[in-house]
């Protein structure tokens, strides 16, 4: 199982004591052998969150060894659903083993 409690890391540098304005937008890509890239990103080179391209952590299952797809979970590099503070994922539902993969997050002021 992976943790990872990016609310408990990050504030707003304006207004400190008010995190709870951020709002956290995840990505998951295979970095080795080759980076894989993301499909959008914006003019600072950070990946964009995209509804329409969002994927949803799959449940568990066993690793595919042949002929591997793409991405973290099969379905290419790319903006998760989840958009909390704080991201688990089970690493038996990422589509292979043996690889290096890289989560990021992007927190933003909120509208709020």
């Amino acid at each position: 199982m992976v943790f990872l409690p990016a609310e408990l890391h990050s504030l707003d540098p304006d207004y400190p004591a008010d995190s709870g304005s951020l709002e956290f937008f995840w990505f998951c890509r295979r970095t080795a052998p080759d980076p894989e890239k993301y499909r959008d990103l914006d003019v600072d080179g950070n990946p964009t969150w995209s509804e329409a391209r969002a994927q949803g952590i799959p449940p568990p299952s066993d690793p595919q060894l042949l002929n591997t797809p793409n991405g973290c979970f099969g379905r290419g590099p790319g903006p998760l659903k989840k958009r909390a503070g704080t991201l688990s994922i089970n690493t038996a539902s990422f589509v292979t083993y043996n690889q290096v993969y890289e989560i990021t997050v992007v927190v933003t002021k909120g509208e709020g």
